[in-house]
């Protein structure tokens, strides 16, 4: 979550601030895929999480000797470290979670990236209001992120047979239900085939689509309501987070809605990819031009619509991130982090 202590009024400066972290985190897609299928997703995602929260708990330290631009340099090896996050946990839910339930599991998994944001966003300002200030932001969310760090480094597992954890039965039952039993570390990389498939490509397409209506929501509608309808939510953390929040209820919409379809074969798992992503990308395209329309007499429509776009991007999961588990099982690291490389560019 990005903390701003001071205003950024410069419009250049808030540009680059806004953009620092995904500067980073571009950067370590591609590594942070191939090092998850070479070696495993534990030990990446504990790496990744580690250092992210070792920087976010250094900031207000960090910030003294230069402000804006330490703050940019801070974001841009949280990006690094946080590059190899989603590569990481695609391999564990390729891994973990039997075909039949993937949508399910998989959906239920993502949904806590939304949650953190609500939760971020929503408690931040809480905090920013008492004595700690806004470093308290920094060392609460520090402190939150090494519990996590140790609790997976204890209990994470690159695959149930590596697990301590888990029954036989349990084991026997999550590994027989995989497509592919093979051992993928000895397996070639297939580039070629990986950059001459068609469905890859389209999928590509519609995520770089997404991601930029992503951006637009996190980076530039708080200065559209700021500058242009005259909403102050600097300090309204209810408001901050109500489009987060929007989108982390509906992803759980989406997800009891998919499992009935699935469950009652009203369209094919590909037909239930289609419907979803159409879904949330034309919605995002009527709101954004509604958007351009109105004027600070309709700011309460425009929250509405912002909110409405929001909440769209809870099909995103079910649509997207776990088609590429569709695609290739033992090779879906190496597949987001391609695919997340071309929509952060």
């Amino acid at each position: 979550m990005s903390v701003q202590p001071w205003n950024v009024k410069d419009e250049k400066k808030n540009k680059e601030v806004s953009a620092s972290f995904n500067w980073g985190y571009v950067l370590t897609q591609l590594p942070g895929g191939y090092l998850t299928h070479r070696f495993g997703a534990k030990i990446i995602l504990c790496i990744s999480l580690l250092g992210s929260t070792v920087f976010q708990a250094i900031l207000p330290l960090c910030i003294s000797f230069g402000e804006w631009k330490i703050y940019c340099v801070i974001r841009v090896l949280q990006g690094l470290f946080q590059g190899a996050l989603f590569p990481s946990i695609i391999d564990l839910l390729s891994k973990w979670c039997p075909k039949d339930e993937r949508s399910l599991l998989g959906a239920i998994a993502f949904s806590g990236i939304r949650f953190g944001m609500v939760l971020g966003v929503g408690a931040s300002g809480l905090i920013a209001g008492t004595e700690l200030g806004w470093p308290g932001i920094s060392y609460i969310c520090g402190g939150f992120g090494l519990i996590i760090t140790i609790l997976w480094a204890i209990f994470g597992a690159n695959s149930p047979k590596r697990s301590m954890y888990i029954s036989d039965e349990e084991r026997n039952y999550i590994e027989s239900s995989q497509e592919d039993k093979s051992n993928v570390k000895h397996q070639p990389i297939p580039w070629k085939d990986i950059f001459t498939s068609t469905p890859y490509w389209a999928l590509i397409c519609i995520v770089c689509c997404q991601e930029f209506g992503a951006f637009i929501v996190l980076s530039e509608i708080p200065i559209y309501l700021d500058t242009i309808m005259n909403y102050d939510i600097e300090n309204n953390a209810i408001f901050s987070s109500l489009p987060h929040l929007s989108g982390w209820l509906m992803a759980y919409v989406c997800l009891v809605a998919g499992y009935f379809i699935r469950k009652y074969n009203l369209l094919t798992l590909a037909g239930l990819r289609k419907t979803f992503s159409s879904l949330s990308v034309i919605t995002s395209v009527i709101a954004f031009i509604a958007l351009g329309f109105l004027d600070e007499e309709f700011k309460t429509l425009a929250v509405i619509l912002i909110v409405i776009n929001s909440a769209l991007y809870g099909t995103y999961d079910i649509a997207y991130d776990l088609n590429i588990i569709d695609l290739s099982p033992n090779f879906s690291s190496l597949l987001i982090a391609i695919m997340n490389t071309f929509s952060f560019m």
